[in-house]
């Protein structure tokens, strides 16, 4: 990708946000939003962020913290996960590659299937993973992941390396 094409998806507003709408590969934000507005009225508001970097992507969640802090949709942000957490946040394609353990799966594998205990175990918080997808770690696609896969190997080489999609995944297990 050129400069010019990073600054393009980088950019914000209305209609570009729809455009780029459909970079999001396996979009559950609204699953996300609900989540982020149940703990707000169920528990008080504190979201844990698991940090992947430093730089312009520590800022960048600083700004998000911010966000949810200004807007009321969080009371507490903290930047580990720790023992009291009702959602867990896990930015950057570092950390979504060590939650699905860094291994190859077909793309329409449930994300809370990929992410193994950390889904499964009683008491795990509600997690979510966003990352730009920078390598060949791709899951949570939903039913139709595989097909989409390969549309993107066959239209677009280098997808999964390009920096041009994002990757969503959401483990809201009933009852943690």
């Amino acid at each position: 990708m050129t400069e010019e094409q990073i600054k393009a998806l980088q950019s914000t507003g209305g209609d570009h946000l729809a455009a780029t709408e459909k970079n999001i590969l396996g979009n559950h934000l609204s699953e996300l939003w609900e989540a982020v507005k149940d703990v707000r009225s169920k528990t008080g508001g504190r979201i844990d962020f698991v940090l992947d970097n430093a730089g312009f992507e520590l800022y960048c969640d600083s700004v998000y913290a911010d966000f949810l802090i200004q807007s009321g949709l969080a009371s507490k942000i903290h930047s580990m996960a720790s023992v009291l957490r009702d959602l867990v946040s896990f930015k950057g394609d570092l950390n979504h590659r060590k939650l699905t353990y860094d291994c190859a799966a077909p793309a329409s594998t449930p994300f809370d299937q990929a992410i193994g205990p950390m889904a499964s175990s009683a008491g795990v918080p509600k997690v979510v993973s966003l990352r730009t997808i920078k390598s060949d770690v791709v899951v949570g696609l939903g039913p139709d992941g595989d097909v989409t896969a390969e549309r993107l190997d066959k239209e677009e080489p280098g997808w999964k390396i390009s920096g041009k999609y994002v990757g969503f995944g959401v483990s809201f297990i009933e009852g943690n």
